[in-house]
């Protein structure tokens, strides 16, 4: 509906969207699909987990996560310690090198419809993540002696060059300690509240909009139905 060719879409959905999946697609095939100039946009909806911080970049030593089809909920020394999460670094390393190609007169539009790993819940609806924290019973007695910062993530001036890079626009659908919760419509269907609230406000947008203007809209219709 806005004018994007089927043949430059690619989507992974439930079982196809695991850890490897998903970095491949970030990875390897978007790179070989843009070009400089385009406008690039990437959505992500489903669950976020917070897990243990291994190259200390982030103040409150959490690192944000999406977690992918085959990332298991719950922390098992040996088994499952957070190798198939996909870390906020990843995502960013990868977006920096498709920023790379798209150039300073690129655009990459990034949407992430995932809990950032919240400490409490509003209502009765369903969570998109968990307040479980990848890590060990040990690391989480320590770090709950940690300060909690408000701002938790550390500037990296690399990933901001204008000179080199396409510009990065992102919404998300919480805060790095908040849940972010589903919806559900009049006649009963369940949808990530972000998701639902941009694809209603890009529906329903003029031929020109503004970023600034999309996200006062999202805004506004996730303060009706994200509470």
């Amino acid at each position: 509906n806005l004018g994007f060719d089927e043949k430059n879409m690619l989507t992974l959905a439930d079982e196809q969207a695991t850890r490897g999946n998903i970095l491949k697609a970030l990875q390897q095939d978007l790179p070989k699909i843009v070009s400089k100039g385009d406008f690039l946009v990437v959505h992500f909806s489903g669950h976020g987990q917070q897990c243990a911080d291994k190259n200390g970049d982030e103040l409150d030593g959490l690192d944000e996560c999406i977690v992918p089809y085959d990332s298991a909920k719950k922390f098992e020394a040996g088994v499952n310690e957070g190798q198939f999460l996909i870390r906020d670094e990843e995502l960013g390393a990868a977006f920096v090198k498709i920023r790379k190609i798209l150039g300073p007169t690129g655009q990459l539009f990034f949407t992430e419809d995932a809990c950032h790993s919240g400490t409490g819940t509003r209502g009765n609806v369903v969570a998109r993540g968990t307040t479980s924290v990848m890590a060990s019973p040990e690391f989480e007695a320590e770090h709950k002696k940690m300060l909690l910062k408000e701002n938790n993530s550390l500037s990296d001036e690399a990933a901001t060059d204008p000179k080199t890079l396409a510009p990065l626009v992102a919404f998300f659908g919480s805060a790095q300690n908040q849940l972010n919760y589903e919806m559900k419509t009049a006649g009963g269907e369940s949808y990530g509240s972000l998701s639902f609230a941009v694809a209603k406000c890009l529906s329903n947008a003029k031929e020109q909009i503004s970023f600034r203007n999309l996200f006062d809209q999202v805004r506004t219709e996730m303060s009706t139905i994200a509470k």
